[in-house]
């Protein structure tokens, strides 16, 4: 018996939303970490703070005082842990159905601010460049989320692969991420797409490798119980790129790569450049646009 539309899409939201948890799974001990820094701050301060209440339960907090600087330094701090929850909660919050019109490099910068932690905690230094005049979208912003983690997620996993995951200089270790504006097609056919390379000098892609890639369940991040790291333990079930071109296939878009082994891999993201035309001709047509 086959499956209804709703079935399906259910299903697929499903796999979204595992892929979410594999990558929080990654980042659990780091973000545990990066909110316990702050928070060390905070209680050390409010200690001080209170050592210096006087026999009248006063404080002297004038401008000029070091208990002012402290005052200041706990709201900084306050406003960290913040930021990091935020970034989590935009990040694990419930998907929408709704189609909106985005700025694929706030979705982007969205995702890298998510997982600073790890690239911070793995040595890895992530360069965006923007040569484009136009970069909105209409997504289902979880879902580009989602793709853009995936192959973040890949170049990391590589890198560490090649130069391990600590005492790596930064600049031999890095991502790079780069917008583009591409037209294809003539005439009336021409469709204006945003392009979005991911570049990594990682280990790359096996020339026998690169047929499968797309594949569900293929997965080069299989290896030996005895070798695993802190990442391959945590490694996924080969659907982050099949997945990823479902949902760019979804959007009117489509993904190539490029690489070489042991050197680097290059992805590109294809997806249209939000008009008025491109809406009228959307091929979506179960949700609701939101401007």
């Amino acid at each position: 018996m086959g499956s209804n539309k709703k079935e399906d899409i259910d299903y697929f939201q499903k796999m979204i939303d595992s892929g979410k948890f594999i990558i929080l799974g990654k980042m659990s001990a780091s973000i545990a970490h990066e909110i316990n820094n702050p928070v060390m701050i905070i209680q050390n301060l409010a200690s001080l703070l209170i050592d210096d209440i006087d026999n009248e339960g006063k404080i002297n907090c004038n401008p000029t005082t070091e208990n002012y600087e402290n005052l200041k330094e706990i709201i900084n701090e306050c406003k960290r842990i913040s930021k990091i929850t935020k970034n989590l909660q935009n990040f694990s919050r419930s998907s929408s159905k709704k189609l909106q019109m985005k700025k694929l490099e706030t979705v982007i910068l969205n995702v890298v601010n998510f997982m600073h932690h790890l690239f911070v905690k793995n040595q890895v230094q992530v360069k965006i460049n923007a040569e484009v005049a136009q970069t909105n979208c209409l997504i289902k912003q979880d879902q580009i989320q989602q793709v853009f983690v995936n192959l973040l997620d890949n170049s990391l996993f590589s890198l560490n692969k090649k130069f391990g995951s600590k005492k790596t200089p930064r600049e031999k270790k890095f991502i790079e991420i780069t917008f583009k504006n591409k037209s294809i097609g003539k005439d009336k056919d021409k469709i204006d797409y945003v392009v979005v390379e991911i570049y990594d000098d990682g280990i790359g892609i096996p020339e026998k490798d690169k047929k499968h890639i797309f594949e569900p369940f293929f997965t080069t991040k299989k290896t030996k119980e005895d070798y695993l790291d802190e990442l391959e333990k945590n490694k996924g079930l080969g659907l982050g790129l099949s997945f990823s071109q479902v949902i760019l296939k979804d959007h009117n878009g489509f993904i190539e790569f490029d690489s070489k082994e042991n050197q680097f891999a290059r992805f590109k993201i294809y997806l249209p450049v939000f008009t008025e035309k491109s809406s009228e001709q959307s091929s979506f047509d179960d949700s609701e646009i939101v401007f």
